[in-house]
């Protein structure tokens, strides 16, 4: 697969609001295949912060401001 044709699909977009701060959680799956993909570096604002489980999850947690979520993974096309 190349990275041209390849994009990261975000499902299972969550955001769940607790007393003092939020998690942010969902599912990485390759956008040609609806595979999950194992191991994508999920970073908030420039800092790589947890990576994807084997089902494609990831979930963290973030204080109420504003945040620009990055995910990048070897041989594909970092989505912003």
């Amino acid at each position: 697969m190349g990275s041209s044709n390849c994009f990261f699909v975000m499902l299972l977009m969550l955001l769940s609001s607790h007393l003092f701060a939020q998690s942010f959680s969902g599912k990485v799956i390759d956008s040609s295949t609806e595979e999950p993909l194992i191991g994508v570096t999920v970073s908030i604002d420039g800092k790589g912060v947890t990576s994807t489980d084997i089902d494609g999850f990831f979930n963290v947690a973030i204080d109420a401001d504003e945040h620009t979520f990055t995910f990048s993974f070897i041989g594909y096309k970092t989505t912003v």
